[in-house]
This record gives C-alpha cells, sequence and structure tokens, in this order.
C-alpha cells in the first residue's frame, strides 16, 4: 500500500513539474521575438478622428509566412512633455468590439496617455457589413473563443491568443517609448476578451504597474459560457485549454490587481473568477456588484479602475483593503478604507443552486458597521456569499466569495 502511495506521488509530481515546465516553455515563447519588447516598427496610416485622437498602424508576429501590422489609437493628455512626463494605460477590447477612440479619449481626460489597438487586425472605421472591422493583407488571426478554439493545433505562432496577446505588448512597448510617458506608471485594463488577455498579459508582461481585468478570469474549459463547446473538441479543447487559458499565466502575475465583474455575469462565473484570482501569489482587490452589465465602456470601466490606476498614477489613496474570517456562519471583516469614509455595508448571498449561474437570484442584506469592522451571522441556506463595502465616493470593494 505504501508502495503503490508512494509510486502514485511520484507520478503526479513528475506530472506536475511536466505542467511547470510546459508552462515555463509558453513563458519564454514571448521573449524569441526580441521586437516584441522594444520600440516598435510603425507605419503611417490616413485615419482621423474629430476627438483629436491619433492612429498608427504597428508591426506585429508574422502569420503564416507574412509580417503582421495591427490598427491602434492613441492620444496624450494637454500638458504632457518630456520634462512633464504622464501616466499611461492600454486598453484592450473585447468580443465584438474594436480598437475605441472614445475609450481613449475618456482616458486622456483623466491624465493618461492612452492606447486602444484592434487584437483581430481589423480597421475600427469599416463598413458595418464587415462587422465594423475591415480586415487586411497584413492581418494576423481573426479572434475570440468560438471561431478559435478548433484551432488549437494549428502552430502556436498562427493562432489567435498568442497574437493579440503579442498586440497588447508591443501596444505597451509603443507607449512606454514616447518621451511623454513615464514608463513605470504604465497600467492595462481589458474587458470581457479583453479582460481575458489582459489576465494572460499580466503574467507576461512584468512591465506594468498594475492590471485590472474586466468580467473575464480563468478555467473556461470547467465553467463559462464556452465550456460545452470546448468539452466537445475533445483533444482539441484541452489542447486550447493547457496552452492559452488564463491559468497558465496568473500564478506568474507580480503586479497589483483589481478584478470587477458582476455577480450574474453570463459569460465568466464567479466560481471560475474564484479558482482564476486564487492562483495569483498576491490577493487582488474585488468589486463585484450584483448584475452589473456586461459590455464596453462605460459599462465594463467602472469608478475602480480610475481610483485603482489614481494611486498608482498619482500617489492618491489606494483600494481598500479586507480581511476576513469565517467561523462556521459567522462571518467577520475589517477594512483598511486608506482615508475613505465607508457608508454602506451589505452581505450579497444567493440560495439558488440553478446550474445556469446568470439566473441566481441575489439576496442583500443591510450590516452595520463600526468604524472600519463588521460581524454578520449567514443564512444556513445562502450557497455563495461575500461582503460589498461602498465609500462615501462611490467606490465598492468586495470580500473573496464563499
Amino acid at each position: 500500500m505504501k508502495l503503490k502511495f508512494l509510486i502514485g506521488s511520484i507520478f503526479f509530481a513528475l506530472a506536475m513539474v511536466s505542467a511547470v515546465a510546459d508552462i515555463n516553455r509558453s513563458a519564454a515563447l514571448w521573449r524569441e521575438e526580441p521586437s516584441m519588447w522594444t520600440t516598435p516598427k510603425t507605419y503611417e496610416i490616413n485615419e482621423s478622428n474629430p476627438d483629436g485622437v491619433k492612429s498608427v498602424v504597428i508591426e506585429g508576429e508574422v502569420y503564416k509566412g507574412v509580417r503582421t501590422r495591427f490598427f491602434a489609437w492613441w492620444a496624450l493628455p494637454k500638458g504632457s512633455s518630456p520634462t512633464n512626463r504622464v501616466p499611461g494605460i492600454v486598453l484592450i477590447h473585447g468580443g465584438g468590439g474594436t480598437a475605441f477612440s472614445s475609450w481613449v479619449k475618456l482616458w486622456v481626460k483623466r491624465g493618461y496617455a492612452a492606447i486602444a489597438m484592434d487584437t483581430c487586425g481589423g480597421f475600427p472605421k469599416a463598413s458595418k457589413a464587415l462587422g465594423g472591422m475591415l480586415r487586411h493583407k497584413y492581418s494576423g488571426p481573426p479572434g475570440w473563443g468560438e471561431s478559435v478554439f478548433p484551432l488549437a493545433n494549428d502552430p502556436i505562432k498562427d493562432q489567435w491568443s498568442f497574437h493579440a496577446i503579442s498586440t497588447v505588448i508591443r501596444s505597451h512597448s509603443f507607449l512606454r517609448s514616447l518621451p511623454e510617458v513615464d514608463p513605470q506608471r504604465i497600467g492595462l485594463t481589458g474587458i470581457s476578451w479583453g479582460g481575458y488577455l489582459a489576465s494572460c498579459v499580466a503574467g507576461i508582461d512584468d512591465r506594468f504597474a498594475f492590471a485590472a481585468p474586466v468580467y473575464a478570469s480563468a478555467f473556461l474549459r470547467d465553467h463559462s459560457v464556452w465550456s460545452e463547446q470546448l468539452k466537445s473538441l475533445g483533444k482539441t479543447g484541452e489542447r486550447w485549454d493547457e496552452l492559452w487559458d488564463a491559468k497558465n499565466f496568473l500564478p506568474f502575475v507580480k503586479m497589483p490587481v483589481l478584478w470587477a465583474t458582476g455577480s450574474n455575469d453570463y459569460f465568466f462565473p464567479l466560481d471560475s473568477l474564484q479558482r482564476g484570482y486564487d492562483l495569483m501569489p498576491n490577493a487582488p482587490r474585488l468589486a463585484v456588484r450584483v448584475r452589473m452589465p456586461h459590455g464596453h465602456a462605460p459599462p465594463g470601466d467602472p469608478v475602480e479602475i480610475t481610483a485603482f490606476a489614481d494611486h498608482f498614477a498619482f500617489g492618491k489613496p489606494a483600494l481598500p483593503e479586507f480581511s476576513t474570517n469565517l467561523d462556521g456562519r459567522k462571518l467577520s471583516v475589517k477594512w483598511n478604507s486608506f482615508g475613505r469614509k465607508a457608508v454602506r455595508a451589505e452581505l450579497i448571498y444567493t440560495v439558488s443552486s440553478d446550474k445556469v449561474w446568470s439566473k441566481r437570484k441575489y439576496e442583500t442584506k443591510s450590516i452595520p458597521f463600526l468604524n472600519d469592522a463588521l460581524s454578520v451571522e449567514v443564512p444556513k441556506e445562502a450557497l455563495l456569499f461575500w461582503v460589498n463595502v461602498t465609500f462615501s465616493d462611490g467606490i465598492v470593494g468586495s470580500t473573496r466569495h464563499w
């Protein structure tokens, strides 16, 4: 019996070593192309924008023997100069989206240099008949889940995730190369599939000061709107999971992370989110609202992200930090508000076991608190719960959920 246990332990250890080696090889993949990490080659483009946002085409990776190029909008805030350097933000759109100049303009108003790239080889001002994204002879692979999962057995460097992650890293390198931008104060945020990409990039590009994925996390094959498709693909779905699920990158995240999402997100449920953030060496900040709508900015650009970024960019107060203790059904919570005043505390919970998590109904119970602490008895019938604390500036901070 002991011998069987020992042999089993050895095989388990070897499997873990192999898995780590695969992840390390995947990480090394990004260092094979030095130009990804230096000032990228760019091309002029006659693409104007009424908001005063500039356009650029940036050189990307080789796709099926052709060197790709991708489109991006970018802009600098007024007053920025080599002697008055500003912070920066890299903006990653989600599925059905493209580079949004309005998103760039929004962050420029906040005092940031900003860049938003198209991650699928498209131009954002094409005809609606083409889905709003005109592809060209230098486009990389088209993107997002349903269309890319079946291609997981293609050469790694011909797959969408490789190219999309690279566009983010190269956009970051472009922003860092601008003399008006402080390279030590650049962060990234992504929405939905952009949140997935942000989760991956955060484990690869440690030059970022912070990351703020919205909605997306990891373990898509286990539980997401794409789970059944990935499982139906058999070994091909397993291959995508082994190569490209964000779980392969999150253990290597070193930077501070904020995750913002909603309780009933249709695409990325809360259990997958939790399994993802538990992989990171450092606990993230969380902002989990009840039924937060799923969409590009403004829904996917909640106020917590600006506050999170402003801490690293301008030295403003950090987002609240929570410590928790669950003893039976008694939940105790303490927090450091960094000068903010808490105005409301709520226990969020559901008694529903509906397998379609987006259909679950959540109850909200007000909790009295004293200074920066509270204690609450969790209802016996609650199957999932956490605490939200709202502060005077509108910021919502969430504990981890159970």
